[in-house]
């Protein structure tokens, strides 16, 4: 089995693959609209992938440490957000004790997400979040922890997941995970019409070895909403809310479909937001946004 991480293979072609795309657009929209985050808050980002939203945190005057298991998404990450020239030198060396510390990480580089003007910044650091570390990345916790976009569907052990998200808040803070939905009624019926019933499906078999792009492949997984949010609470994470994304809208695989009728899916995209905190709307989706609160 090849030891390349799987996003590697994909990185340079998922901005114009997924991120600009107008589906891509309207989904992220979707999610940072319903993320609790405000400045100056200081935020974990697991799977940050091309920095898309440590970009946009940092623009608005968080500051952001991303991580990823790929090096070559962090490359990609690190062009958005330039180096920052005012990086305090206490930080730099803190940033090169972890890193000396903990083995499997890698600092990859610092930036601002909006440039030398702005308050916020952002720092890369390489993470596999199957091979979690056993010490803290940084000498004091996190405002906030985020992942987007399906991120812990590819994490075996959920529950070690939430005891590594729990140590790295402070009390009270929070983590906000978007996770792949088990039950999608817009991707069973989109397989459905085209006769491919296993595909329709296959979101209740996890583990499934799952190809992401270029040659690149991982094994997913679909929990329940009540199997994360046991796994969560036993870790002293207690779920607030969840918030359907992908409700009206299809998963990022059709955005070709959406590129080519954006009049239609404009018009459904104004349903996703009406029906997107409501039940069942929230927990029948492409992905659901999950809000959790360290005790």
């Amino acid at each position: 089995m090849t030891t390349t991480p799987a996003f590697d293979p994909a990185a340079h072609d998922y901005d114009a693959e997924f991120t600009d795309q107008l589906l891509g657009q309207w989904l992220r929209e979707c999610v940072w609209k319903h993320t609790p985050f405000t400045a100056p808050m200081h935020i974990l980002e697991l799977g940050c992938g091309t920095g898309e939203d440590a970009r946009h945190f940092a623009e608005m005057g968080m500051s952001v440490l991303a991580t990823d298991a790929s090096g070559e998404m962090i490359a990609v990450a690190k062009a958005k957000n330039p180096p920052s020239p005012t990086l305090p030198p206490q930080s730099r060396g803190r940033e090169q004790r972890h890193a000396n510390e903990i083995p499997p990480l890698h600092v990859m580089g610092r930036g601002l997400g909006g440039g030398v003007d702005n308050a916020g910044g952002v720092s890369f650091m390489q993470l596999d979040l199957n091979t979690l570390p056993n010490t803290p990345l940084t000498d004091t916790p996190f405002d906030a922890v985020f992942s987007n976009f399906g991120v812990i569907n590819c994490v075996e052990n959920r529950a070690e997941l939430a005891k590594f998200i729990h140590q790295h808040l402070k009390p009270h803070g929070t983590a906000v995970i978007v996770t792949m939905t088990r039950t999608c009624p817009i991707e069973i019926f989109w397989h459905l019409l085209h006769l491919r019933p296993k595909q329709a499906v296959r979101r209740f078999f996890g583990g499934r070895l799952v190809h992401v792009g270029n040659g690149g492949a991982l094994r997913v997984w679909y929990p329940s909403h009540a199997e994360l949010r046991r796994d969560f609470a036993r870790a002293g994470l207690r779920l607030e809310r969840m918030v359907g994304i992908g409700v009206t809208l299809p998963p990022s695989y059709l955005a070709p479909l959406v590129a080519k009728y954006p009049r239609f899916w404009g018009f459904m995209r104004r349903w996703e937001h009406r029906l997107a905190r409501f039940f069942p709307f929230n927990r029948l989706n492409d992905h659901t946004l999950m809000v959790f609160r360290r005790d």
